[in-house]
């Protein structure tokens, strides 16, 4: 049996969010907590998660829930990259294609230290995937030349949608 998200009244009994800071707090005294007006949740995996009725929540999606009034129906992503960062201004429903397009760190088993960039024998490749297919932008005599051909393809390609704060 799936578990239900909680209900906006209840998020809103238990919780206070500013969508300026993306802060929660708590609204209520809870044990284990500081108490009212304490910050709410624990950083786990790169966001920060608060416990409602006993189950783990994303941030970010309690923040949805409080400023839309409902559940989010799809992914959500934090359009600077940053899981911690839960502003309002900084979160957008998403597919997982959109989620990926503002990835600013390369793969742990990248051997460029460049997104979008692998050694060929004769130089760099850059290369963009964009909806199913992956673009090769061409080969260049070092990897920054190869990134910057990667993030200029990356706005042209997901235009705002993309990450800028490299």
């Amino acid at each position: 049996m799936i578990a239900m998200p909680p209900t906006f009244d209840r998020v809103r009994e238990l919780l206070d969010y500013d969508p300026n800071t993306g802060v929660f707090v708590w609204r209520v005294h809870r044990f284990g907590t500081n108490g009212i007006g304490s910050v709410a949740g624990t950083p786990k995996e790169g966001r920060w998660q608060i416990g409602v009725d006993r189950r783990h929540y994303r941030a970010h999606q309690l923040a949805w829930l409080l400023m839309t009034g409902a559940w989010p129906e799809r992914m959500i992503d934090h359009i600077d990259g940053d899981g911690f960062n839960n502003r309002w201004a900084n979160l957008r429903l998403s597919t997982p294609t959109e989620n990926g397009w503002n990835v600013v760190a390369p793969h742990r088993n990248n051997t460029s230290g460049f997104l979008g960039v692998t050694r060929n024998g004769t130089g760099w490749i850059a290369r963009l995937r964009v909806g199913d297919k992956r673009l090769r932008l061409g080969t260049y005599p070092t990897p920054e030349e190869a990134s910057a051909a990667y993030w200029a393809a990356k706005a042209e390609h997901h235009g705002e949608e993309t990450y800028r704060g490299r």
